[in-house]
């Protein structure tokens, strides 16, 4: 019997949409934060203080430098204001050549290989990033009928992680690796990957260099095995792994799990088992489970618990930073994700959503301390920091000689939130 996760018309109606989204998503999160500020443009400055904007080629991921002279600069401060003087620095980025298509891909260095962006420097690289998709859509249209989702594909594959085939295409990305088969659906496959096995995919295997037929699943066994990815998964139907891979899937389906067979049903369980840990926790996209807050209502993840000082102190520090130098911290913003990954991971599965609420809550207590004297101590802001009786926030002891400091910044803030 084949594996639960192949086949399927229904699944091959529905794969382009679900790794659209997911391209989409990985998208946004590469362009902003959710941190104090967010941004969605890109100026780079050399060393030489050349600033170059990296602009979106059409509605796509892909970026095309502009250098930015005098009145261009005019241009952008009169649209940005402050926020035109933000730039981030080419010594943070490293450019890589895709073998295979001849692009180049952009990337800050120490982030995931999944946000890096396709750089067209040139109407060459355009032209060729063009061709790309319209190769995709040309030869898939039974899938791919529209030009911004075959750009997707044509993204992946400048980036190494898709290859065209006569009958259909491979690809891969965070969440999981797809073959989609346009002549028969049956050759369809899909297998989802955890963080920790997508990064050892990622990592370590160049597609294009395979000695097997990518498109058969049966050729990639021996290297999942190899990799340490699971793929022959058995449904235990009284785990609770199963049982909340399947109510989740009754929840997002709803009615229309009635149009489908047993069969069906149990298919899509299956494959979505790996979004879940074996107690049951949803993991998320960075590999931490318990971080669903759908799962737990608003007032029993909103209580503040005890975390490690450690994690205060880190986060302590980069507000400090933000604070004085708020384009440094700008450029360092992923430091703040891995704080919260780190502290999350620290905990019990049950206490990480209290544990990053109650990280969120020292953060903005620290921001507003630091706002208000950049030259309080860790120590020094502790103490003037309190569980309220209900502990479900953190309040601020004042003291009369930076109180009317820390008010005037309590109101910039409040100010600049809601603009």
């Amino acid at each position: 019997m084949k594996e639960t996760f192949m086949k399927k018309r229904l699944f091959l109606r529905i794969l382009p949409i679900i790794a659209g989204i997911v391209f989409l998503f990985l998208f946004l999160r590469s362009r902003a934060d959710e941190g104090h500020i967010s941004y969605s443009l890109l100026i780079l400055e050399d060393e030489d203080g050349k600033r170059t904007l990296m602009k979106n080629y059409l509605d796509t991921s892909a970026l095309i430098p502009v250098e930015l002279d005098d009145e261009k600069e005019k241009a952008l401060h009169l649209l940005m204001g402050e926020e035109a003087e933000y730039s981030e620095l080419w010594t943070d980025y490293e450019m890589t050549q895709d073998k295979a298509t001849g692009l180049f891909r952009i990337l800050k260095k120490g982030t995931d290989p999944e946000f890096s962006n396709i750089i067209l420097r040139n109407d060459e690289d355009i032209q060729k990033y063009r061709e790309l998709a319209e190769a995709y859509m040309k030869a898939y249209k039974e899938v791919l009928s529209d030009l911004s989702v075959s750009f997707i594909y044509a993204d992946y594959e400048a980036k190494g992680r898709a290859k065209r085939f006569t009958d259909g295409f491979f690809f891969y990305h965070m969440r999981g690796m797809q073959y989609i088969d346009t002549k028969d659906s049956d050759n369809s496959w899909s297998l989802d990957l955890t963080y920790d096995e997508y990064r050892a995919l990622d990592e370590k295997i160049d597609i294009n260099e395979l000695p097997f037929d990518i498109s058969s699943f049966d050729a990639w066994k021996g290297t999942l095995d190899s990799l340490g990815i699971e793929y022959d998964i058995k449904a235990d139907h009284d785990s609770p792994r199963y049982k909340a891979a399947k109510a989740h899937i009754e929840k997002i389906m709803g009615d229309d799990l009635q149009n489908m067979s047993a069969e069906e049903k149990e298919c899509l369980v299956t494959r979505r088992l790996k979004e879940f840990d074996s107690d049951g926790y949803m993991v998320n996209i960075f590999g931490v489970s318990g971080m669903d807050v759908g799962r737990v209502p608003l007032e029993e993840r909103a209580v503040i618990i005890p975390v490690a000082e450690e994690y205060k102190k880190r986060l302590f520090e980069f507000e400090r930073l933000l604070c004085t130098e708020p384009f440094e911290g700008r450029r360092n913003i992923d430091e703040k994700s891995r704080i919260y990954r780190d502290c999350q991971l620290s905990l019990k599965t049950e206490d990480r959503l209290k544990g990053t609420y109650t990280l969120s809550q020292y953060e903005r207590r620290f921001f507003e301390l630091l706002s208000a004297d950049h030259d309080i101590t860790y120590e020094e802001a502790m103490t003037r920091i309190k569980v309220s009786p209900d502990s479900k926030t953190l309040e601020l002891l004042m003291d009369p000689v930076v109180d009317e400091a820390l008010r005037h910044s309590r109101d910039s803030l409040n100010r600049w939130m809601t603009e």
